[in-house]
């Protein structure tokens, strides 16, 4: 039988006692250690210390990436704002190269043993379809809105983006031990800052600035009126949405559609539904932690299944983990820890997360194998 959200916090601790009698300092693995206990917590097992947790084996670890384009990434003569340093058409571009396996997140999710699978939620042009990309049965064509003249996504279809990441989970994830969610979307940095500025009601220009990066870079060094200009379009949308937000109990739902992206919207929905099946997360970077944010703001206990890879080369990422981790502080469950990997990663894709797959079992390694410092003294 699956634990209850209410049991979670004493299986977890229970580990955590497991894990403080190994042969070591207590809390020297650190990260590793929180990932650990966490994902045992997770399990079905009656007695969490002794979980049999296998990463190895094939559909174990799923990898599942949400693509679509975003209205404030438009050119201006077509409503939108060029909100990137890319054109739309690279999205696409990107889906194309996931299907041929010559991607990033190919690259590494073959490296790592991983199967992935890619889900076009709202990708302008002709779609990409094959063995690894299928579109959404609700897909938004062309993506959503310009945020900044309008919401983003109706009502309706911001819940079909929700289900979108649900049905995936289903579909692509449902046996799977671990499962890393990433994103593709020109644009989508700049959505996910608007978002997150939204969720925290972070709306003067000084916070805002505080919440945006540089994006994806062109060149190898970052442009200094990038930021500026993308601080200036997040304020533009923060005013367009101004009555929604000066409400501080808006549903996250109705923040989400007026805010976010249908790659977005359906990461949220992803996340919801792992965490309602038990199923561990390791978090990508800025976007994915945004929209695990949305999640945890819509069901404080999601916080109980994310494993954060990664320190995002984004500003606005700490700002996003700290809210998390207070959520779950609030909510009376463990906290999950700092992010694991600080190596200036920014390319998306599930990127970070795929290179954190090793870390995980690695932790599940030190649960089921490593000795006690009993064991080891009784050697002699």
């Amino acid at each position: 039988m699956a634990p209850t959200v209410d049991a979670f916090a004493a299986r977890y601790e229970a580990v955590q006692t497991r894990l403080d009698a190994l042969a070591k300092p207590v809390g020297a693995l650190g990260a590793l250690e929180d990932w650990a206990a966490r994902m045992a917590a997770l399990t079905t097992a009656e007695d969490p210390t002794s979980a049999p947790i296998d990463l190895t084996g094939d559909g174990s670890v799923v990898s599942v990436i949400f693509a679509a384009d975003h209205g404030m990434a438009a050119p201006k003569d077509a409503g939108g704002e060029e909100c990137s340093a890319f054109p739309q058409v690279v999205t696409r571009s990107i889906v194309r190269g996931l299907e041929a396996g010559v991607a990033g997140a190919s690259v590494l999710a073959k490296a790592n043993g991983v199967q992935l699978r890619v889900v076009d939620v709202g990708v302008a042009g002709a779609g990409v379809a094959g063995g690894a990309v299928a579109p959404a049965k609700e897909k938004l064509p062309g993506g959503t809105k310009n945020a900044c003249v309008e919401p983003a996504m109706s009502g309706a279809e911001c819940a079909a983006m929700l289900a979108a990441g649900r049905a995936a989970v289903c579909e692509h994830a449902a046996a799977a031990r671990l499962v890393v969610f990433g994103e593709v979307g020109i644009g989508n940095t700049t959505a996910s800052s608007l978002l997150l500025a939204a969720l925290l009601r972070a709306t003067d220009e000084a916070a805002v600035v505080r919440l945006c990066g540089n994006g994806a870079l062109s060149g190898r060094s970052a442009d200094p009126a990038v930021i500026p200009r993308k601080a200036a379009i997040v304020m533009k949308a923060l005013r367009t949405h101004a009555p929604l937000l000066q409400a501080a109990d808006s549903p996250t739902e109705e923040v989400l559609a007026a805010c976010g992206g249908a790659e977005i919207a359906a990461l949220t929905g992803a996340v919801l539904e792992a965490s309602a099946r038990n199923i561990p997360v390791l978090v990508d970077g800025f976007i994915v932690t945004v929209a695990a944010l949305a999640a945890v703001r819509m069901d404080p206990a999601v916080s109980r299944v994310l494993l954060f890879a990664t320190a995002s080369a984004e500003r606005g990422h700490a700002a996003a983990v700290a809210a998390i981790q207070e959520a779950a502080r609030a909510a009376g469950l463990p906290v999950p820890a700092p992010p694991a990997l600080a190596m200036g990663l920014r390319l998306g894709e599930a990127s970070a997360g795929l290179l954190a797959v090793p870390l995980a079992r690695s932790a599940v390694a030190v649960l089921g194998q490593m000795g006690t410092i009993q064991d080891i003294l009784s050697m002699g």
